[in-house]
């Protein structure tokens, strides 16, 4: 058995900024929720401790829920050691607590959901591996689905539940933990990755059922020792809008699902204005994306998600060329119409895979306006993480969206730019907040001061 990484959870440990912004993600298939439990009749998810099943696989258990599978979860500890130098909290009230938390997050997340907590000693689940799979084999069959922690994750009672799932004869996906604190991309078998995009519903699911794990996330006492194990580095980790999974070795590379955007688009904007682009809250966006603007002028800039024009023609004042991008070819008709401008260049295409048609030397400027909570998780990480890639040195990264809930679209305004936000490694030069919008300006050079009179 190979020595576990060395490391504590209270340091930085691998930014995620390095994490999603690794191009190797490109590769990694995503499965929707739904395509991942197809043909499942059961879902049996394992954990060393209380929360692992929360962090790691919330949102896929939470999609399992809504479709009417209820999640069989067996948690091994109580997870009572997490605060060995804790003040406030004895060893036993934190065991009982921890217990309880795990109970309302694994029947938040479905109500029908099945929780048995094995209470091994924390710390000593390696010990206890033929009891973690007597109690879970009464809950295999032919078509059961296991999620467990991956079984190189780095902590010896993840690792070992991780066994335990191997030996279980199922179809076994395993969810990183802890790999994400120690460890960078060249430890990850991205051949065997999976992304599972999840929406807003699922996200929030997710999000609440992180937060049932009070003794985790929210300091015990006064003490260093009290400290929260999830801070929000560690926080950042499972709040993306993916969760990443370890499948088997033979496991099928799933075929890319067929949009159909393009025709929706199309038909909103063939002979329509369903989003009064030139009303007050459209001019008055347009303005103060504008006035965030670092630059009197730019050489370069990417428009994504162009529409009809109305801001491209705006940024064209401003710059030498423009490459403007649209997924609806009727918009960008009207765009071309409405933006005589020869210095601009309009590409048909879907994000993120048009960005690979995007030619020329980097841009000073890209432009991303009310696009993030049209696209699935995946799509929107490859979409920032392809922007970033586009971007020149000094150059900026603007994002603008609604700010109000959103009905029949994967994401919202503020899971949008939250994501952005955890994943760009530039400066946030301007952030806006209004009851309607939200608006950052992410790198750019800082704005000339006028000196003392």
């Amino acid at each position: 058995m190979s020595t576990p990484p060395s490391f504590r959870h209270s340091e930085p440990g691998t930014s995620e900024a390095a994490w999603l912004l690794d191009t190797r993600w490109e590769a990694v298939p995503a499965l929707a929720p739904e395509a991942v439990l197809e043909g499942c009749d059961s879902l049996l998810v394992l954990a060393a401790h209380p929360d692992d099943e929360s962090l790691g696989a919330a949102g896929l258990i939470a999609a399992a829920g809504r479709a009417g599978l209820p999640a069989v979860v067996i948690v091994a500890s109580s997870g009572e050691q997490s605060h060995p130098r804790a003040t406030a909290w004895s060893v036993h009230d934190l065991g009982r607590a921890r217990r309880a938390e795990a109970r309302r997050a694994v029947e938040g997340l479905a109500a029908d959901n099945r929780l048995v907590q094995l209470a091994v000693p924390d710390g000593r689940v390696s010990e206890h591996e033929g009891e973690i799979a007597a109690a879970a084999s009464p809950f295999v069959g032919p078509r059961t689905l296991v999620l467990a922690p991956w079984s190189r994750d780095g902590h010896p009672d993840h690792d070992a539940v991780g066994r335990v799932a191997a030996r279980l004869g199922a179809r076994v996906w395993e969810y990183p933990v802890w790999a994400w604190q120690w460890a960078d991309g060249d430890v990850l078998p991205w051949e065997r990755l999976r992304q599972v995009p999840l929406d807003v519903e699922l996200v929030t699911a997710k999000r609440t059922a992180i937060e049932a794990h009070g003794t985790q996330t929210t300091p015990l006492g006064p003490g260093e020792g009290d400290a929260p194990v999830l801070g929000p580095h560690v926080r950042a980790r499972f709040e993306r809008l993916v969760e990443t999974y370890v499948v088997p070795a033979d496991e099928p590379v799933p075929s890319p699902s067929r949009s159909e955007r393009a025709e929706t688009f199309d038909e909103l904007l063939g002979d329509g204005d369903p989003w009064d682009l030139d009303g007050w809250y459209e001019r008055r966006k347009r303005a103060l994306s504008l006035a965030g603007l670092g630059r009197e002028r730019y050489d370069r800039v990417l428009d994504l998600g162009c529409a009809t024009g109305r801001l491209t023609a705006d940024l064209a004042a401003r710059a030498g060329h423009v490459t403007a991008v649209d997924v609806s070819q009727a918009a960008l008709d009207r765009a071309r119409a409405h933006v005589p401008d020869p210095h601009v260049e309009w590409l048909r295409g879907e994000l993120p895979g048009v960005l690979d048609e995007v030619s020329g030397s980097p841009f000073d400027l890209v432009v991303i306006s009310e696009v993030g909570y049209f696209l699935r998780g995946d799509e929107w990480l490859a979409t920032v993480r392809g922007a970033r890639r586009r971007l020149a040195d000094g150059g900026e990264i603007v994002l603008c969206h609604w700010r109000h809930p959103t009905t029949g679209i994967p994401l919202d305004g503020p899971l949008a730019h939250r994501q952005a936000h955890a994943m760009l490694d530039l400066p946030l030069r301007v952030r806006h907040e209004e009851p309607d919008l939200l608006l950052s300006v992410h790198g750019g050079r800082p704005l000339t001061t006028r000196g003392a009179r």
